[in-house]
């Protein structure tokens, strides 16, 4: 018995952690498209950690331990940067030369919308 809620709070802890580097993921994400600042990261963390405080404190922990520090953004939009390469390597072959267009724009419903051309 004891074993096993043993292995219940190693799973817990570790979908946990699996949710605040998904949310670091997002956030960089967001941070990135957006063209601001990676120390706007950590002003994100103090306000998430704010709101967490108000609406659910029993989470505020887990709001903690979201990895929001400037050198972490970068890390996470690096890695990022590096995943869409790597898809448009896979999807359009090994090519040894391309052509990349790209156009952003936003439509009558305000919704961004964006075109990317490889050849």
């Amino acid at each position: 018995m004891r074993l096993k809620s043993q292995q219940s709070l190693f799973i817990k802890a570790n979908t946990e952690q699996e949710s605040a580097t998904r949310a670091s993921f997002r956030v960089a994400l967001e941070i990135a498209k957006r063209g601001k600042s990676f120390t706007d990261g950590e002003m994100i963390k103090e306000c998430l950690i704010a709101v967490a405080e108000e609406i659910c404190p029993e989470k505020v922990n887990l709001f903690k331990s979201v990895s929001l520090s400037a050198n972490t953004v970068a890390r996470r939009v690096q890695d990022i940067a590096e995943n869409i390469s790597s898809q448009l390597y896979d999807k359009n072959g090994h090519h040894e030369w391309f052509s990349l267009a790209l156009d952003e724009s936003t439509d009558v419903s305000d919704t961004a919308q964006v075109l990317i051309f490889i050849r």
